[in-house]
């Protein structure tokens, strides 16, 4: 075979970023961990009980309490949600 004839070879296809189901479930995810970061701060509430959690959360819960740290988990879920729903308007 001469090199001019020989077949190109195929390229793959790659995504540069998520897809909208991608995003969909990271936003499920942020609900349902603002779900249950509300209900074990709560428990500890009424129990009296202490626990170690991360930096970020301990700063969030020690402003505002235990629906602090839930609105702003929830809100992130909120940016996921709209990024997938923006991603949706991107396909071709």
């Amino acid at each position: 075979m001469e090199p001019s004839q020989e077949p190109e070879p195929k390229k793959l296809k790659t995504k540069t970023e998520p897809g909208a189901l991608q995003y969909f479930l990271y936003a499920l995810g942020c609900f349902a961990a603002a779900v249950v970061l509300f209900l074990w701060l709560q428990n500890l509430e009424v129990t009296g009980g202490a626990a170690s959690a991360h930096w970020l959360i301990a700063m969030l819960y020690s402003i505002g309490g235990k629906w602090t740290v839930s609105i702003i988990v929830s809100l992130v879920g909120v940016l996921f949600l709209i990024a997938g729903v923006a991603s949706l308007g991107k396909k071709k």
